[in-house]
């Protein structure tokens, strides 16, 4: 029998995860949109994924339902059956958890995934939905919301890294429920990776997120505008108080070696296409609040506990937070 998943967020890993899965037919899969719902539902629900580096790739899927949400709740009216899992995509803008879940979760039945940016992002939700099993997850892709409607893929690569993060007392069966996520994820064509730990991974991911994500938007340009305007080694010293924090909490011997930096300037050189804008930046240019508080919030706060200097991180922090100043009082400024 084919699974149910609900997507809660319709932005460019959103509607990419959805629309892999919907096309393989690997599951029945629903979407959770926000601002960009009424042009879903006024494109008959039609999604359009193109693929840039194969353009007889592109494709267009329909969801099997479309949400609406407002505000920070989500729609109220849904009296279906909870779903098998519940992908939350949606940008994390605090250090709450994404409220409204609870008509679309069974405990006995679902599981909920976290594909959302940042460290430290978990705890929110197992307090808010307490014995709901919880999965974390690290995606790693090269896609941008191009327009409401489209979604544009760079490179064909998503890889979903997890590890359950609680199983709600019921460790066999949702190690199962775990398994079919792979599974499904197999079906679609999707890499996934059972994460032994992913707490590290999840560190792993900020050294780049927390670097170029925040500098982009900052600056306004893409990755290789950092690479090439002299602003690399302002990118390199943020990095570098990422990766000692990170020591600090995952303990000597746990973590990346420090020559790893390199390896992601080299990564991001040679893998990350020209064209391609961070999801932070996508947002500034949108106009729309940016996620502050779940990479460089959290890591501040968890340098603090760990008496880790991160002075430079605390500069871009403040300037983030004068980058969405502008976006949210845009009409008074």
């Amino acid at each position: 029998m084919s699974k149910s998943v609900l997507v809660v967020g319709a932005g460019g890993v959103g509607l990419v995860f959805a629309g892999l899965l919907a096309r393989s037919s690997a599951a029945t899969v629903s979407i959770h949109a926000r601002s960009n719902y009424q042009a879903i539902v006024a494109n008959n629900n039609q999604i359009s994924v193109k693929r840039r580096d194969i353009p007889t790739e592109s494709f267009v899927y329909t969801p099997h339902r479309v949400f609406s949400a407002a505000d920070d709740k989500l729609d109220t009216k849904y009296d279906g059956e909870p779903f098998d899992y519940v992908v939350v995509a949606a940008k994390s803008l605090g250090t709450t958890a994404l409220s409204g879940l609870d008509r679309y979760i069974d405990k006995s039945k679902t599981v909920m995934f976290l594909f959302q940016n940042g460290i430290e992002i978990e705890k929110p939700y197992l307090k808010a939905y307490p014995g709901v099993p919880l999965a974390s997850a690290v995606v790693k892709v090269s896609v941008s919301l191009t327009a409401p409607i489209e979604v544009t893929f760079f490179t064909g690569f998503l890889t979903v890294e997890y590890g359950v993060v609680s199983d709600g007392g019921a460790p066999d069966a949702v190690a199962q429920r775990v398994r079919e996520f792979g599974e499904m994820c197999d079906n679609a064509g999707i890499k996934h990776i059972p994460s032994p730990d992913i707490i590290k991974a999840r560190w792993e991911k900020l050294l780049w997120n927390g670097t170029f994500n925040t500098l982009c938007a900052i600056l306004d340009m893409p990755t290789i505008g950092i690479l090439e305007s002299g602003t690399e080694s302002l990118a390199r010293q943020v990095m570098a108080e990422i990766w000692e924090v990170a020591e600090k909490i995952l303990g000597p011997g746990k973590w990346l070696p420090r020559e790893h930096i390199e390896t992601v300037f080299e990564f991001t050189k040679d893998r990350v296409p020209p064209s391609f804008l961070p999801s932070t930046l996508q947002d500034v240019r949108r106009g729309t609040p940016i996620e502050i508080e779940a990479i460089v919030g959290n890591l501040i706060r968890a340098a603090e506990e760990v008496n880790v200097p991160v002075p430079t991180v605390k500069v871009i922090y403040a300037l983030l937070q004068g980058v969405n100043y502008r976006i949210t009082h845009k009409n008074q400024l």
